[in-house]
């Protein structure tokens, strides 16, 4: 039901649509936002904290590359996920994965629970949302990183860019 209605929404006010050729989608773009290209990467970053929702192709674009690299970086972070499911884009198979890591390197100490205390649990937080599926035989991720902290800013709308991405 959801995709149903994020296949009839349009783009953001104010956002435009962008093409990446080189993925085979095209994605809300907000002009405000500051843009980013690297090697099979375009990306935007936004907000306070370092938030980025960016569209990634090529080898390193697969689902099991991104849950071999994210949030296992360095020690202190625990990673839980909340969400893996198979899902529509626009006629294509999709999988979605909804990530948190969490920094226990932050804070004033842990609690017998295994707990950072001493910061809210926003600030040492950071959302990850991926959606990856195939254009013809070559792998395309979309998704997004965001601080728990602008976890209510943001993430409606950031769902409702992941929601109306379009094979070109």
């Amino acid at each position: 039901m959801q995709a149903e209605r994020h296949a009839v929404e349009p783009d953001p006010p104010g956002w435009t649509r962008r093409a990446i050729a080189p993925a085979g989608v095209s994605i809300a773009h907000n002009p405000a936002w500051p843009a980013l290209e690297g090697a099979n990467v375009s990306y935007q970053t936004f907000g306070r904290h370092n938030g980025a929702v960016s569209v990634q192709w090529g080898d390193e674009a697969t689902m099991a590359h991104y849950l071999a690299h994210t949030g296992l970086g360095s020690g202190g972070h625990r990673r839980v996920i909340d969400e893996d499911r198979r899902i529509d884009i626009r006629g294509l198979a999709a999988r979605r994965v909804r990530l948190r890591v969490i920094s226990t390197a932050h804070g004033h100490g842990i609690d017998p629970d295994g707990r950072v205390v001493g910061t809210a649990p926003s600030d040492n937080e950071t959302i990850f949302v991926a959606v990856a599926f195939e254009i013809g035989e070559s792998p395309v991720r979309v998704g997004y990183r965001l601080p728990a902290s602008e976890r209510a800013e943001f993430e409606p709308l950031l769902e409702r860019v992941l929601g109306g991405v379009r094979p070109l």
